[in-house]
């Protein structure tokens, strides 16, 4: 049970950390990409008598740099062919190095500063103007980034009310409240499979606040890994989703005193269910009413029965709320959820407990991150 206890500890603070770098990488980021360089010349004096002839670039994808004050610059390096004698003057030559490599092969650099810059390159008596081009995109358009947008992230509170009917407890201890419980979850998408999406999820109680104690009867932790296929429907359907879901999941209630109500201690299980959400109002509404922004939402998971530490346990999990979207990237939402097991002890050495049936309620607060499902009004 402690091991257990310590794995899912480290599992929220790895869990943290996804979190922080996911929601950093899913907010507005301004750096930049840059795409590949080009540059081409005009001749301003018609001169035929060259004595240098530019080359290829030397690398067209080169590192884009900041200056202290944050603006974008890259160093573009493009080769040239000269005949000696040629006299070589540049303009802006604090911008504008060469040097040579002999044989008649001389590198110049210019200092760029996207999306194009302009140089003037004097060799012999014929004049030359340059035009780099050095395209930057926002990395929104990377597909790296694009690939994050599409996951859902959303941060929870909850309060939690626990309870037994076991007989064995006396009347004043089969029911408790633990607040707050936190939490989270994160579904990432297949890069190869756009309905399909891979979540972990965790919830652990920060202690019991109601009470106005850090020291509570019981503590509440749970893991859990899950695989889905996500149907969308468009806007003006409401967006709604359905994601068929299959799960594996372990809960730890952990007693620090004979006071916890609750007889479960550990127990993992595999299942299966759904979660369904919509903007059912969206598809009347007119557009700009506040009432196309508001949603409901609801889950359910069905486990079958295992032998789990001792007992046959068998839980189910559902729950619903209302869904509020505050703009293009932030929705909320309020419900209610409940989780149920049963634990039947017959065969142990408990036997006299006979079926014991205990239950978590959740009342809970969720701040969706650029929810992928509630990307905004105008998304198809």
């Amino acid at each position: 049970m402690k091991g257990l206890d310590r794995t899912v500890r480290s599992a929220a603070f790895l869990m943290g950390l996804a979190i922080a770098f996911l929601s950093h990488a899913q907010t507005s980021i301004h750096r930049l990409q840059l795409s590949r360089v080009s540059y081409e010349y005009v001749n301003l004096t018609n001169n035929r008598d060259r004595c240098l002839t530019w080359g290829a670039v030397v690398d067209e994808t080169p590192t884009l740099q900041y200056s202290r004050d944050g603006r974008p610059f890259a160093i573009v390096r493009v080769s040239a062919y000269v005949k000696e004698p040629c006299r070589i003057r540049v303009d802006m030559s604090d911008r504008v190095e060469y040097e040579s490599r002999g044989r008649g092969i001389v590198y110049f650099s210019f200092l760029t500063t996207p999306p194009a810059s302009t140089f003037v390159v004097q060799a012999g008596r014929s004049v030359d103007r340059i035009l780099v081009d050095a395209p930057v995109r926002k990395l929104d358009d990377v597909g790296l980034f694009q690939y994050f947008k599409r996951s859902q992230i959303y941060f929870e509170a909850r309060y939690a009310s626990l309870s037994t009917d076991n007989t064995e407890k006396a009347s004043r201890f089969r029911k408790e409240s633990l607040f707050p419980i936190t939490g989270g979850k994160i579904n990432f998408p297949f890069p190869w499979l756009s309905n399909v999406m891979f979540g972990v999820e965790m919830h652990q109680n920060l202690g019991d606040f109601i009470r106005g104690r850090a020291n509570s009867g019981s503590s509440y932790n749970e893991l859990a890994a899950d695989l889905r296929y996500q149907f969308v429907a468009p806007e003006k359907w409401g967006r709604a989703s359905l994601g068929l879901v299959v799960d594996y999941r372990g809960r730890n209630i952990v007693s620090r005193s004979e006071r916890s109500p609750i007889s479960l201690n550990y127990a993992v299980s595999a299942g299966g269910g759904f979660d369904f959400q919509s903007f059912f109002p969206a598809v009347w509404a007119s557009e700009g009413s506040y009432m196309r922004d508001i949603g409901l939402e609801t889950f359910f998971r069905y486990y079958p029965a295992v032998r789990n530490s001792g007992p046959v346990y068998q839980p189910r999990m559902y729950g619903g709320g209302v869904l509020y979207r505050l703009n293009n990237k932030w929705t909320v939402s309020f419900g209610v959820s409940r989780n149920t097991h049963t634990l039947n002890y017959a065969g142990t050495v408990f036997a006299n407990r006979g079926i014991v049936n205990e239950s978590v309620t959740n009342y809970y607060f969720r701040l969706h991150l650029i929810p992928f499902l509630f990307e905004g009004r105008g998304a198809n």
